[in-house]
């Protein structure tokens, strides 16, 4: 036998089968430590969870499913998961540039039509009147204040592992209620 992995066929036709010939998946598995976990694909993770979260948690308060939601600035309802085509929900910050300060933020993020958060940037204004209605002028201020102050230190991998998990638990609580 050859040892790039080829067997000779037999004389009689049959083929030998191959013996202590390693897949890469046996290699990856001895021997080489595994690489550690970027901030950014942590984030993706996190961000992943914590949407989700957002999305089923606004789906039961608005329609009472799962699978649709009524938009927080637009009052339209669209299916929770992702279209191709068409408008559905995604999470959708009150107030703009993901800093760090507000990306997980709970009180900021809710259910909003891609059209909504995408095409019309978010539509701030009528998006800040929803939220200053639900939650008074001071505590809007304090909230603006707070997205614009700089961070106070920078993501690290595993508290982003540690919001990730934390979502993926609330959400399994809130699918396991519904």
């Amino acid at each position: 036998m050859k040892r790039s992995g080829i067997a000779k066929k037999p004389q009689n036709g049959t083929v030998k089968p191959r013996t202590g010939a390693k897949t890469g998946r046996d290699k990856a598995k001895k021997g080489k430590p595994r690489k550690p976990v970027s901030v950014t694909a942590s984030k993706k993770k996190a961000w992943k969870a914590f949407a989700d979260y957002i999305k089923t948690r606004d789906a039961l308060k608005t329609t009472g499913t799962l699978t649709h939601c009524v938009c927080v600035t637009c009052g339209g309802t669209f299916p929770v998961a992702y279209q191709k085509q068409g408008a559905y929900i995604q999470a959708g910050h009150a107030i703009d540039g993901r800093g760090k300060n507000i990306l997980f933020d709970e009180d900021l993020v809710n259910g909003q039509c891609s059209a909504c958060n995408c095409v019309f940037n978010g539509r701030l204004p009528e998006y800040a009147g929803i939220m200053i209605k639900k939650h008074g002028q001071e505590w809007w201020d304090e909230k603006c204040r707070f997205a614009r102050k700089p961070a106070a230190q920078s993501w690290k991998a595993f508290m982003l592992m540690e919001i990730e998990s934390e979502y993926a638990a609330r959400l399994a609580d809130l699918k396991g209620k519904a």
